[in-house]
């Protein structure tokens, strides 16, 4: 079976250093038998360190666009166009890639690019065939009042696209994150749950149980593509 090529996007705060030293643990058990092969992109929006970051992984630590995206910020509406055209060009000049693995707010700006991209390019495939997403929440707003506002541009149909949704009831956003579970439709999605919060779980026994999952997620995807 050959690998699955698969674009990675870091969370908020980090940076591609960072991000592949949160998934090393996972990273190593599908390389060690070739089931992925992976490409690891960076934000460009300058950012303070993430959570837990400071004093334990050295900067620079990067955004994807603006965090949080306040309602009505023409900026921070740029800001997002910005990041999209940002993917475009790696996945003109590093894909195709099989699939995309976000990590927080990478995984939001990968399910928001997927769906723009359908919007835009109706008749066209969808830009990947499988996603990964680690903690990820509904791509967001956020009111004058402190209030969050799910960002309805990205929000449709339930996607057809194979994903899988790694998630925890202990993160502060495990509501948003449930939210995007529910952009795709249940027959090709499936869910994992950990104890670890806003946190990439690196236990043996759930790094192993998600490494099953993304080896029956390829095993399917080649299925159906042959």
């Amino acid at each position: 079976m050959p690998p699955l090529r698969f674009l990675c996007l870091h969370g908020g705060g980090t940076n591609v250093d960072i991000f592949r030293a949160q998934i090393g643990a996972l990273m190593s058990q599908l390389t060690e038998d070739q089931v992925v092969e992976t490409y690891f992109s960076e934000g460009t929006v300058d950012s303070p360190p993430g959570p837990g970051m400071k004093g334990f992984f050295e900067g620079p630590y990067f955004l994807w666009y603006n965090w949080p995206p306040r309602v009505g910020s023409e900026v921070d509406s740029i800001s997002i166009t910005d990041a999209y055209h940002a993917l475009y060009e790696v996945i003109e000049d590093e894909g195709p890639f099989d699939g995309v693995l976000g990590f927080s707010q990478g995984g939001s700006l990968a399910h928001a690019f997927q769906v723009q991209h359908l919007i835009h390019h109706p008749l066209k495939e969808p830009m990947f065939r499988c996603a990964i997403y680690l903690n990820s929440p509904m791509p967001l707003f956020v009111d004058d009042d402190g209030s969050v506002v799910y960002d309805m541009s990205v929000v449709g149909s339930p996607l057809k696209v194979p994903s899988l949704h790694v998630v925890s009831e202990r993160d502060p956003n495990y509501e948003h994150c449930t939210r995007l579970c529910d952009c795709y439709d249940p027959a090709y999605a499936s869910v994992i749950r950990h104890a670890y919060g806003h946190a990439i779980p690196k236990d043996t026994r759930t790094v192993t149980v998600v490494g099953k999952e993304i080896r029956e997620l390829a095993q399917r995807i080649l299925f159906h593509s042959e």
